[in-house]
């Protein structure tokens, strides 16, 4: 043999070797996982750094290090660390959106050139990613030329007219500019959408009601003002101010009694009064204490209610628990309350009970039949209970209300690929990708039409890889565990074992509590036949509670066992 060859053997070899001394073993992979989850979320700073130091032992060149490590820097206050480690994650990651993060520091460290520079490159990159819009949205106040957002947010517009945050972001811009009456149509804008897309936006943006309010106060347009402060109360039950501008405006409408009545509320919390800089108040508090009618303490204690159920719906499953106790409590007081109705439908929708997701999302629709999130809920709903042709229904509401909302397209690509319309399938999801082509999700799905339905492998490797490519560009949340294992199934329909083990592990590194992985796993070694460890893959699956791997280790391990 030629002294070349060996060269080329050797090299071989050598390469060989450094593959094995890369691949990390489940056991490493779970720890680095854990850690770097944790190094994000505790609120304890000597764990998160602990956590993330841990994570660093087992892969010291991962990214995720970079950006979390930015991240912990960056909360602590140590803005210099945390641009030097924002800028190696960009280094690694050149086409990731996750710049825009750095952005938001140059612009808290004052380089407002460098995080323009940043957010104009995290639009190209990512522009109508859920994620983008809403850290623009938190920080364009913060930008010495806010105005250059305006173009931004009028895009997303034109591209989905249900992205409740850019109404808001182009009314607090046309305030700015003292165009009030624009102001006010964009903040009607927002809270119609608030309306539409109902729980999850009335609590998350509770202040547009104030910020509406005190444009509409502007124009004097008392009334509607009325309305909004009325809401804002609702929402900011504990804060003063909020009664006394309701007392002007009362003043205002020469409605006597209500002045007085939020008076002696701000007497009651000891906060200063409104008193009028003409005339008086005929307020006599001792001999005739104002009370609020029925009707307003009615919606006190209801909106009470939803606020605490609000804060139950971050936690866990016995938070969700909680929560829905609450908006029982709401809906007694008002059965057809839309905002408690579509919020039980939230917990009910965490918590994967279908049978009362569906009821409450039916009543909903009942009285609101355009709420455009409970009809793509429903055709979801609808879809795991296996009713696909009623799916089919809601989703085509949905997509006719909201025609460039991807997430549309993309539920109703999914009910046409278990409805077995793979082609319509791929015409949905080739929309989607047009309309975000940044979502991950989207790619995952086509990877599993293309695989399932037309058997094209390369083209269901290649999404696959992208999908994956494209989650990863967000650190602070872990990759889909589904994700690996749809990549391992690909690999191991085209017969490469090795690499489909390898996106396996990481699977259940994700979720070790998957039995199916561990089944996967077994099938996959037994075509590499061994059979040793297939056996101790469909063991671990059968402890998980898998019946079928029962019958693997019957037929396939007893005999080998002997």
């Amino acid at each position: 043999m030629k002294p070349k060859h060996y060269t080329f053997i050797l090299l071989l070899l050598f390469c060989s070797l450094i593959a094995i001394a890369q691949k990390q073993s489940r056991e490493d992979l779970r720890r680095f996982q854990k850690n770097i989850s944790n190094s994000y979320y505790w609120l304890d700073s000597a764990k998160a750094w602990n956590s993330l130091e841990e994570a660093t032992k087992i892969d010291s060149g991962s990214t995720y290090i970079y950006a979390l490590r930015a991240l912990l820097y960056q909360r602590y206050g140590n803005f210099a660390k945390a641009l030097s480690n924002f800028d190696l994650f960009v280094k690694h990651k050149p086409n990731s959106p996750f710049c825009i993060y750095r952005g938001i520091l140059k612009s808290v460290m004052g380089d407002t050139a460098g995080a323009w520079q940043d957010m104009e490159r995290a639009i190209s990159l990512a522009g109508n990613e859920t994620e983008i819009i809403r850290l623009i949205f938190m920080h364009y106040k913060q930008a010495t030329q806010p105005g250059r957002f305006e173009a931004y947010f009028r895009q997303v517009l034109a591209q989905d007219s249900g992205i409740t945050i850019a109404y808001i972001a182009l009314a607090e811009l046309a305030q700015k500019k003292n165009k009030l009456s624009e102001a006010q149509n964009y903040y009607a804008g927002a809270i119609h959408q608030i309306n539409q897309n109902l729980f999850d936006e009335r609590y998350k943006l509770k202040f547009v009601y104030w910020n509406k309010g005190s444009v509409d106060y502007a124009l004097q347009n008392y009334e509607t003002a009325l309305e909004n402060i009325n809401q804002t109360i609702l929402l900011f039950p504990n804060q003063a101010r909020y009664y006394r501008v309701r007392a002007k405006l009362y003043y205002e409408l020469g409605q006597q009694h209500n002045v007085c009545t939020d008076n002696y509320k701000l007497y009651q919390m000891k906060e200063e009064i409104f008193m009028p800089k003409k005339g008086y108040l005929n307020c006599n508090y001792r001999e005739d204490p104002p009370v609020y009618s029925k009707k307003w303490l009615t919606s006190v204690e209801l909106e009470e209610n939803c606020l605490k159920a609000y804060d139950q719906t971050l936690f866990d499953t016995l938070g969700l628990k909680t929560a829905i106790g609450y908006f029982n409590r709401a809906l007694n007081l008002q059965p057809d309350n839309l905002f408690a109705l579509s919020g039980r439908a939230n917990c009910y929708m965490k918590l994967a009970d279908h049978k009362n997701l569906i009821k409450d999302l039916e009543q909903l629709l009942m009285v609101n039949p355009k709420c455009s999130p409970a009809l793509l809920n429903l055709a979801g709903a609808k879809k795991e209970s296996g009713q696909l042709p009623e799916a089919l229904k809601y989703i085509n509401q949905a997509i006719t209300l909201r025609p460039g909302n991807a997430e549309n397209w993309l539920q109703r690509a999914e009910i046409l690929f278990f409805m077995q319309d793979s082609e319509k399938a791929l015409k949905d999801v080739t929309k989607a990708i047009e309309l975000n082509p940044n979502l991950g999700r989207i790619y995952f799905l086509r990877s599993i039409i293309n695989l399932e339905a037309f058997n094209k492998q390369g083209e269901a490797l290649a999404d696959i890889k992208r999908a994956i490519e494209l989650e990863q560009n967000w650190p602070l949340t872990n990759v889909i565990h589904t994700y690996y294992n749809n990549y391992a199934m690909v690999l191991n329909k085209m017969g490469r074992y090795h690499e489909a083990l390898v996106e396996m592990d990481k699977a259940i590194a994700m979720n070790p509590e998957n039995a199916i992985y561990y089944y996967r796993c077994g099938e996959i070694y037994a075509r590499l036949k061994d059979m040793k460890s297939a056996c101790r893959e469909w063991t671990i699956a059968k402890q998980l509670g898998l019946k079928t791997a029962d019958e693997a280790i019957l037929y396939n391990c007893e005999t080998n066992n002997r």
